[in-house]
């Protein structure tokens, strides 16, 4: 088997030189497409059919929480390259090379999809968990308040106007401060469910930007194959014109030869027709010399 180029030298140094996933994908593509020399059944597969199993695998590898263009993500797309090239290598047929990365491609989406569900699982229990022990507490402080009240309900006969005021402005502080406590739960629970919705809107981009690069290097690649069908189409063209030339001199010698032939036989019936009137004449000529 002939060796691809290597993804790990090239995905580095595009990494240090700032390139995007999207640029990397290309530049992989453009050196498969100059130095990958297929054998066997491994001509009918297409540069843009290995870049699409690539691609595709590379947002599925890559570390959640990592943002396009860092370590991670050039790192997903090294391991991708290497498991790509290492089932072409080690599979007999288009088919069986097909059937591998598909496979491959849907266990890596099956664990990362259950990694996800265990960390929503694990955030919602925690979150739960909180909701339940800020609930309880809050049912304390209201059993506790209502104790109070009903203590100092039964003693509030005997207070005085200056004690009962004092008292029911206890009460309205412990009303507020209970209002505040709920105030920042749901504060806290709404900024946790913002942190959610933008790591789901993270993992999408990183989605929709890796099936960009796919896209991208699909194009090139068939670029490329349209770039060579052209000129083949050309090359057509021109002997296509050269054998219509020769055919149109062919056929004007053929024309000539003919046009000669006619003169010849004109010629040909001229000088008979001559010599049959010399011999026509010639008995007068004797008859006079007679």
């Amino acid at each position: 088997m002939n060796p691809s180029p290597a993804p790990g030298g090239l995905g580095r140094g595009a990494m240090n030189s700032g390139a995007n996933l999207n640029v990397l994908a290309t530049q992989y593509a453009m050196s498969l497409q100059q130095s990958w020399i297929p054998k066997g059944w491994q001509k009918d597969v297409t540069v843009p059919e290995r870049m699409k199993c690539i691609t595709e695998m590379t947002p599925c590898i890559r570390i959640q929480g990592a943002v396009p263009g860092d370590k991670a993500h050039f790192e997903a797309f090294e391991t991708a390259c290497t498991f790509e090239l290492h089932t072409l290598e080690m599979s007999t047929s288009k088919e069986e090379y097909q059937s591998h990365c598909r496979k491959k491609l849907l266990e890596i989406k099956e664990d990362r999809s259950k990694k996800l569900q265990a960390q929503m699982s694990a955030v919602d229990a925690q979150r739960h968990h909180q909701a339940q022990k800020a609930h309880d507490a809050a049912q304390q402080t209201v059993m506790q308040q209502q104790m109070l009240y009903h203590r100092l309900q039964s003693n509030f006969a005997s207070l005085t106007p200056q004690q009962k005021q004092q008292l029911i402005q206890q009460q309205q502080q412990q009303k507020q401060a209970a209002l505040r406590q709920q105030q920042q739960q749901q504060q806290q629970q709404q900024q946790q469910q913002q942190q959610q919705q933008q790591q789901q809107q993270h993992s999408n981009n990183s989605s929709n930007s890796s099936n960009s690069s796919s896209n991208s290097s699909s194009n090139s690649s068939n670029s490329s194959n349209s770039s060579n069908s052209s000129n083949s189409s050309n090359a057509n063209t021109s002997i296509t014109s050269i054998t219509s030339t020769t055919s149109t001199i062919s056929t004007t010698s053929s024309s000539s030869n003919t046009t000669t032939s006619s003169r010849n036989n004109n010629s040909n019936y001229s000088s008979r027709h001559h010599n049959n009137r010399n011999h026509h004449s010639s008995p007068i000529n004797c008859h006079s010399s007679r």
